[in-house]
């Protein structure tokens, strides 16, 4: 009869690579002498953002954390147990010697000044540094102490409710470099803010910001950054919201010559949707651009002709050329009119969403499989076509607004919309 413990060490330790940490210990840790060994061997990836009471984390610290503080190489932690950690005793946290990502969540801004005041003598490898903070109105701060502090190569800062209002703002040495190569803002950015930031990042690799945003702030004051060739930025992924054309341009000209993938997201602005501007800018700024994948919602214009002239004029011999195609779509059974226009083949975001007057389709999909999508919004109800193999990867479906319909029918169309 075959048990577990009959296994050799070398497929345990492939087992424990799809296990976390804690329930490694919690599973293994007590079994007997050889299991305790085994994971004093492991690699030592740790998790405190489970859900764990106080008691079983205080056992978990006491058995894996402090004697293996010199062997942790990831390391997850929450709030509540930043000070156990890190803080008390105060010699442990200089033990933690091949740390290479740290990963905060729900961390406060005085936690996370205690960690970086102490990082360049704790964390020698340290590379990899994501943030998660429990108050949105400070985002700025993480991001500026972590460029003044901290010497690393990825960095990401992350607040789920984009906070849209005057941020707290941070002045920083002119003469503060860093290292970051990867930098991901999924948080609210303002413009005036971009330039600051990104004229000491010369290493930089990728660039995402979830939410550029414009607005007027009193007293703004135009400073000439002495800015770096960016050469090795190759990846940038932007959402943008009140940001104009001619000052996304003007990034453009200055910071994404080397681009060659550019994912960017607009809201309202009708300017982005002339195509000769596009062709003079990326044929003029943007020649190493391979992929351009770009999405706009939510032009409200008088005349539906205009916006069919608008969007026809990205069929011209430059976009097809390049294997760049889009599509569009739009409802006018409510009393907002959306309309939505996007790059098509490859389809690369991993949500779509449907916007159909009752039963008739306005859009065209030029038979596109979007593999990449994981979840669907539909938006009314959808049309009498076929959609098999659309969505063969969706995962998750949201209906909102969808009016009264032949059930049996209807959902019997939902299963072929994401049958594979």
């Amino acid at each position: 009869m075959f048990v577990f413990e009959d296994l050799p060490n070398e497929i345990f330790f492939l087992i424990l690579q799809y296990l976390d940490m804690y329930h490694t210990y919690q599973a293994f840790f007590n079994i007997n002498k050889r299991f305790h060994h085994l994971l004093s061997k492991a690699n030592m990836e740790v998790n405190t953002s489970i859900t764990m009471s106080k008691f079983n984390f205080q056992h978990f610290y006491n058995d894996m954390i402090i004697p293996n503080t010199n062997r942790i190489t990831v390391l997850r932690i929450s709030d509540p147990f930043i000070a156990a950690i890190f803080i008390t005793p105060s010699h442990l946290i200089s033990s933690f010697i091949c740390l290479k990502k740290l990963v905060l969540d729900n961390i406060s801004i005085n936690s996370f000044d205690e960690i970086v005041n102490n990082s360049s003598v704790v964390f020698p490898e340290l590379n990899t540094l994501i943030v998660y903070p429990d108050d949105g109105s400070i985002l700025l701060h993480f991001l500026y102490r972590t460029l003044a502090s901290l010497k690393l190569k990825y960095f990401k800062v992350e607040y789920e409710t984009k906070i849209l209002r005057t941020p707290i703002y941070y002045h920083l040495d002119k003469n503060v470099i860093c290292t970051i190569e990867h930098l991901v803002l999924n948080i609210y950015f303002p413009y005036n803010a971009f330039y600051d930031v990104v004229h000491r990042i010369h290493k930089l690799r990728s660039l995402s910001i979830d939410l550029l945003n414009d607005s007027e702030y009193p007293n703004e004051q135009y400073i000439n950054y002495n800015l770096p060739s960016f050469e090795n930025l190759k990846r940038v992924c932007l959402k943008l919201q009140k940001i104009r054309f001619n000052k996304f341009e003007d990034i453009v000209r200055k910071c994404f010559k080397f681009v060659e993938v550019l994912f960017i997201s607009i809201e309202d602005d009708e300017e982005y949707l002339y195509a000769e501007r596009w062709e003079k800018l990326i044929s003029s700024h943007m020649q190493n651009l391979r992929i351009f994948d770009i999405y706009h919602n939510g032009v409200q214009l008088q005349n539906q002709l205009d916006y069919d002239e608008l969007i026809h004029a990205f069929t011209s011999s430059f976009w097809i050329e390049k294997h760049w195609f889009f599509t569009h779509q739009h409802d006018c059974s409510q009393s907002f009119n959306i309309k939505d226009f996007h790059s098509t083949q490859p389809y690369r975001r991993k949500s779509y969403e449907f916007h159909w007057q009752s039963n008739k389709e306005i859009g065209s999909f030029q038979g596109t499989n979007f593999n990449s999508v994981e979840h669907v919004f539909i938006n009314g109800s959808l049309p009498k076509t076929n959609c098999v193999n659309y969505f063969p990867n969706v995962n998750q479906l949201t209906i909102n607004h969808c009016p009264k319909i032949d059930e049996s029918s209807q959902v019997e169309h939902y299963g072929d919309l994401i049958r594979s």
